[in-house]
């Protein structure tokens, strides 16, 4: 009988980690601007989880997804922030458009300098 409890318990055991294996889909693909170029450091994120990661320098990702329906959530600074679906996928490229809004230059506005009079007194 004790043979039969642990024969159970390692067949249970072996099929949910198989279970848990299969629900783990791995996402991988590149990241580019317009021109083609793969952009290195791009926040790549499964929208409404904790799970993230950035592209290297070839702007490559890859990412662990729960479901294979996930959003992925693609931002970079001076570009607009992309969502694509999943899908059951197991490569997903995206192309990044420019935020011509944040291209504009700031030049902050200092103001000027101002010359004051410094009195020292010495002790009497």
């Amino acid at each position: 009988m004790d043979k039969l409890y642990s024969y159970f318990l390692c067949i249970s055991l072996c099929c949910f980690l198989s279970l848990n294996a299969i629900a783990q889909q791995k996402v991988t693909g590149t990241v580019r601007d317009i021109k083609g170029l793969p952009l290195p450091g791009v926040s790549v994120k499964i929208k409404d989880t904790k799970t993230g990661t950035f592209t290297n320098s070839n702007g490559q990702y890859s990412i662990s997804s729960g479901t294979n329906n996930g959003t992925l959530i693609f931002s970079y600074v001076g570009f607009l922030p992309r969502e694509l679906s999943i899908n059951g996928k197991s490569s997903v490229n995206v192309t990044l458009d420019e935020d011509v809004k944040s291209k504009k230059l700031i030049v902050p506005n200092f103001p000027k300098k101002i010359k004051t009079k410094c009195t020292i007194f010495k002790g009497a």
